[in-house]
């Protein structure tokens, strides 16, 4: 931690540093705003405008990832009105981050919620903005003067070297910290960042040009507005989307509540179906069809009889021909909802075997669909690795010698093979943090 502070130390010391330079730049000469925006103080104001915009709504490109686009401002800024008006204009719009405390609800500056990330946020964006404006004015002053061909090329230049300085700077605050491994975090912080930039260069070269126009704000705004209709209608989407996923949660824990023996099962079989489809190289699309699937697999259980599904011993054959029944009845249910032919049919047929055998028969069927073939392994492993009111559980490493024999039969053999996988990295990953724990204690030689 102290190494990691002392960092943070040198970083503030740095950007501060660069800040002053920008300040003694602008105003140590008689200043107007002429000199440097060529509207005055709108272009100023506008660019201010832009970079809270940016600051404050992010965008959003999956459920639970968002990009800040602060750069885009920067460019423009940079471009248009230079690099220290525009390092100025960065800092000022910092006192007009506020947000919405999730919690509380009440509005409240951003770095009263995390005020040690913010700081080093800002630090490590003024000294990118910075350094890749003073690496430009190796090749010319940045201008807005270029041909388009010119000016995508500086763009791209200026945000490839602001985004290696990010990259860098966050990775000496992580490995300040201890513990990190160099490659892996060094590759998550890039492909972390090449979203960004890829939707950066295009809307900063877009609003330079729309700028550096006559009236250009007004364009810009012609372009925001149906750029926030966009970004409203999708996160309509995504609230429509989590009220979805918690429906079939809430689902899947009424499923669970008429059996202890099998509380949790349901997200459990989830989160292994998820991960063998991403072993195999499955779309995202196929992932969170499986994902719902296999909460919803057992689904058909509540049309089963309470006294079957808690009987200690083993069922009779007439108890077991009603259970067989439930992957049917949870297909009857689910083609009610509406939900996509994928998830009715791995619902329908997770209970059938690679060899044809298992329950229920369907004649039509040529092979068991592999949203199946998955969570039929996933809910075999779970269902050897937990209590039940027959039985006791198995180890993991017997649940995975008994997969491993039945590949062929019961279990398609690509499935296997991927969970393997998965379960060997487990328990290599296990080993290693055991033998982290307890290292081994050298014995005294006589």
């Amino acid at each position: 931690m102290k190494m990691q502070n002392g960092y943070l130390a040198l970083l503030f010391l740095a950007g501060g540093s660069m800040a002053a330079v920008s300040a003694a730049q602008v105003f140590g000469r008689p200043f107007s705003w002429e000199l440097y925006f060529p509207n005055g103080a709108g272009d100023a104001a506008f660019l201010l405008f832009l970079f809270v915009l940016c600051r404050l709504f992010p965008l959003q490109i999956s459920e639970i990832r968002r990009l800040d686009l602060g750069i885009v401002p920067a460019v423009v800024g940079v471009f248009l009105y230079g690099l220290h008006p525009t390092i100025l204009l960065f800092l000022l719009s910092v006192f007009f981050h506020f947000g919405r405390d999730p919690e509380t609800k009440n509005i409240r500056h951003l770095f009263l919620a995390i005020p040690r990330k913010q700081l080093f946020s800002l630090a490590s964006m003024v000294c990118a903005i910075w350094t890749a404006g003073v690496f430009l004015r190796l090749f010319g002053e940045a201008s807005s003067d270029y041909s388009t061909a010119d000016l995508i090329v500086h763009v791209v230049v200026f945000l490839l070297i602001a985004g290696i300085i990010d990259i860098l700077l966050q990775f000496l605050y992580i490995m300040t910290k201890g513990g990190a491994l160099v490659i892996p975090t060094m590759s998550q912080l890039t492909i972390r960042m090449l979203p960004k930039l890829a939707f950066a260069a295009p809307l900063g070269v877009l609003f330079t040009i729309l700028l550096d126009q006559p009236n250009g704000c007004y364009y810009s705004l012609v372009f925001l507005f149906p750029a926030a209709l966009a970004r409203y209608s999708y996160h309509c989407y995504l609230d429509s989307r989590r009220m979805h996923m918690r429906t079939i949660g809430a689902l899947s824990r009424a499923i669970e509540a008429k059996d202890p023996y099998i509380r949790g099962h349901s997200q459990r079989v989830a989160f292994l179906s998820t991960e063998i489809g991403r072993e195999m190289g499955l779309s995202n699309r196929a992932l969170e069809e499986i994902k719902v699937a296999a909460l919803l697999h057992d689904i058909g259980k509540i049309g089963i009889e309470d006294k079957i599904w808690n009987k200690p011993g083993l069922l009779t054959k007439e108890e077991f021909e009603e259970v067989k029944k439930h992957p049917t009845l949870g297909r009857q249910m689910i083609d009610r909802i509406g939900f996509s032919h994928k998830i009715s049919d791995a619902i329908e047929y997770h209970h059938c075997y690679f060899d044809g055998s298992g329950y229920p028969v369907d004649s039509k069927m040529t092979r068991v669909p592999l949203a199946a073939a998955i969570i039929s392994i996933a809910d075999a492993y779970d269902a050897m690795t937990s209590d039940r009111p027959y039985r006791r559980r198995v180890g993991d490493e017997t649940a995975l010698r008994i997969l491993r024999e039945n590949g062929g039969k019961q279990f398609d053999t690509r499935v296997v093979e991927a969970f393997s996988n998965i379960l060997a990295a487990q328990f290599e990953q296990d080993e290693e943090q055991d033998e982290e724990q307890n290292p081994e204690t050298p014995t005294a030689k006589g």
